[in-house]
């Protein structure tokens, strides 16, 4: 609790409303009406509106991304859900831009042959239209004095950037590696270390493919017209609806000149909060003390709202 008598101050946020009430709302008299109606001028004076937190989902739509949120199905926590509401709804805006990315999908094989030993790999590698993600398979296969030793298969998955580079993951290997991809006339490579062998010496899987490019949609989002006449940017938040005070009891004297109570109030959202808070109403209760003056007069001091 704080208290600064000669100012009125009312400050809303979700652990804590905080009211400090002017000398000029006095009642002669403190009641449970009377003390309702001190609190009901204190929100006209200062403001009723009920702030509904948007910081989450201000942090969902600040960096582009490959995600259309409105196609997506999302858990009702994640904060995509919210986006995604917000959006159908007409609060949110998207807009598409489109980048290319190098098309990679072909066959590549690797040989390597001495007097002692034999190594021969391959990749089957496959992009699908309008996403950057690789897939596709592998082949690792190892001879010794004639003797084949590593017969190895499996699946490959991975991504292209935009600067021609290509992750996969793939065998034994616990993180992605790394190729530069490159079209030379008709043949692809893909050049990267040896990660089978001592010492990853680089190596180069040549092959063929449709090459070309593969375009890939990234979406920006932001807070449309239809929200921002709701937005308060200095608390990261918007105005749900307005707060309404239902009823106060439980009026006791503490002392001679200072008086404590129960209030209760709710807030009817607006279509914005509802969608962020997940309920129509927000109902609490919190607890106001009443100050008296020397004339005899009883004024509001202060209140607040637990969690």
């Amino acid at each position: 609790m704080y208290r600064v008598p000669t100012i009125t101050l009312l400050v809303f946020c979700f652990g804590l409303i905080l009211a400090i009430q002017a000398c000029s709302s006095k009642q002669k008299n403190l009641t449970a009406e009377s003390a309702k109606s001190m609190l009901e001028e204190s929100l006209r004076t200062k403001g009723d509106a009920y702030p509904v937190d948007v910081a989450f989902v201000a942090g969902q739509i600040r960096s582009k991304t490959r995600e259309d949120y409105s196609e997506g199905s999302y858990d009702a926590n994640d904060p995509r859900n919210k986006v995604q509401k917000l959006l159908r709804t007409g609060y949110i805006t998207q807009w598409n831009e489109p980048l290319t990315y190098r098309n990679v999908s072909g066959t590549y094989k690797f040989g390597n042959e001495s007097t002692t030993d034999k190594r021969l790999a391959s990749f089957i590698l496959t992009m699908r239209p309008g996403h950057v993600d690789v897939e596709g398979e592998y082949t690792l296969d190892d001879w010794w004095h004639g003797q084949h030793t590593v017969a190895s298969r499996g699946p490959v998955r991975g991504e292209v950037a935009q600067d021609g580079t290509v992750t996969l993951l793939y065998g034994q290997t616990p993180n992605p590696t790394i190729y530069q991809f490159s079209v030379e006339g008709n043949v692809l490579k893909l050049v990267g270390p040896e990660t089978w062998g001592p010492g990853q010496r680089q190596c180069t899987f040549v092959g063929a493919g449709p090459g070309g490019v593969v375009t890939v949609p990234w979406y920006s989002y932001t807070f449309s017209d239809k929200v921002k006449g709701l937005l308060d940017p200095a608390r990261n938040s918007i105005r749900g609806g307005k707060v309404e005070i239902d009823a106060v009891r439980g009026l006791l004297l503490a002392t001679e000149t200072r008086a404590t109570a129960k209030f209760t109030w709710h807030v009817h959202l607006n279509e914005a909060a509802k969608i962020l808070v997940g309920k129509d109403t927000v109902v609490a209760e919190g607890d106001v003390i009443f100050g008296k003056q020397p004339d005899g007069a009883w004024v509001l001091t202060e209140y607040e709202r637990p969690e």
